[in-house]
């Protein structure tokens, strides 16, 4: 009896078996408040090894979650890899044609016909800037030959002692605005070919310090009057700053930065020009005492890729394009300008361009 006891139910029971004072004892439970176990199912080496298994699973787990990721990283970085590249390629104008295929087929058909668009619009830009380039080219030569005639006959005019001192003064007149003509006409063909890089660039080892030099000299030798006095503030110490550059295109930098300065300054100005030398690089600095110009515009002069000065006081249309020209010689020969108030009161530009190692 007490070994038929030691587990189980009695009429649904569950019971427990002991030994008393008296004998057996028999404890017994509600129904249903323990889970029935009969028999001995659970092993001995699989509760002592159950630390080992559950890391054992977790493990498994682990790796066949980075086995499905990597599958799928693996093939969604084949797919957005090409749409990647796309989207680089798009800025730099290269033309476009990505597979339409896969989950990212519709946006692969963005990039496709956004870069036809762009191509499309590279072409048509291109075309405009040829034409611009052909017709500046056309009209400055064959602006050349009238404009020559009126300057020679205004010449002749102004010449002619029989003609009353009025007349004389008028063909003056046209001669000084003929010129302007003329100078506006060679500038606006320069800055043309410098911006699509059609002006032949020869880039010798020149000291920079005997280019300016000799431009200074020319200018001082021009002024008659005296009304635009330069001064060198170059230190003698410096004899030699050699850049690699293109000797006339250099000369024609600094002469519009110089010319800029007396077309500005119709009163008269003092100019000063100084050369520096700073580490790798070669300073010019062209500066007046001339009336100058106010922030906005110095703003603009330093930003905008064209320049539209307009000056009320005369209501005459100021192109600018001398110190475009500039700013595109300097860019040519890998340098900068910077346009500013001088420290005498007027107007300052600086010319900075790389030392020849």
């Amino acid at each position: 009896m007490r070994q038929g006891l030691t587990r189980g139910y009695i009429d649904g029971y569950p019971t427990f078996t002991g030994q008393g004072a008296d004998g057996l004892v028999v404890l017994g439970y509600p129904k249903d408040s323990f889970w029935k176990h009969m028999w001995p199912s659970w092993d001995y080496n699989l509760i002592a090894n159950l630390p080992k298994i559950i890391l054992y699973a977790l493990a498994i787990n682990v790796a066949l979650i980075f086995i499905i990721y990597a599958t799928a990283n693996a093939g969604l970085l084949k797919s957005v890899k090409p749409i990647v590249n796309g989207i680089q390629a798009l800025p730099t104008k290269e033309i476009v044609c990505i597979r339409e295929k896969g989950l990212l087929s519709e946006l692969a058909a963005s990039i496709n016909k956004t870069s036809e668009i762009l191509q499309s619009q590279s072409r048509q830009l291109r075309k405009k800037e040829t034409a611009r380039a052909n017709w500046i080219a056309g009209v400055s030569h064959d602006i050349r030959t009238p404009l020559s005639m009126v300057m020679g006959y205004a010449g002749q005019l102004e010449s002619d002692m029989r003609l009353p001192e009025e007349d004389r003064r008028k063909a003056m007149v046209i001669i000084k605005q003929s010129k302007r003509m003329r100078n506006l006409v060679n500038d606006l063909n320069l800055a043309s070919k410098l911006e699509y890089n059609m002006q032949p660039i020869n880039p010798k080892k020149e000291n920079m310090v005997a280019i300016v030099r000799q431009v200074v000299v020319d200018f001082i030798n021009m002024d008659i009057d005296d009304k635009h006095p330069i001064e060198w503030q170059t230190d003698e110490a410096l004899t030699v700053c050699l850049v690699n550059a293109d000797k006339e295109l250099i000369k024609r930098a600094v002469s519009n930065l110089i010319q800029n300065s007396i077309n500005h300054n119709e009163q008269g100005c003092k100019i000063y020009v100084c050369m520096l030398a700073e580490g790798d690089k070669c300073i010019v600095t062209v500066a007046d005492d001339g009336k100058g110009a106010t922030e906005e515009q110095i703003e603009r002069l330093n930003n905008a890729p064209h320049y539209m000065v307009c000056d009320e006081n005369t209501l005459e249309q100021r192109h600018g394009l001398g110190l475009l020209i500039v700013k595109q010689i300097a860019a040519a020969h890998g340098g900068v300008t910077s346009i500013g108030h001088s420290a005498y009161g007027g107007f300052s530009v600086k010319l900075v361009l790389p030392v020849q190692e």
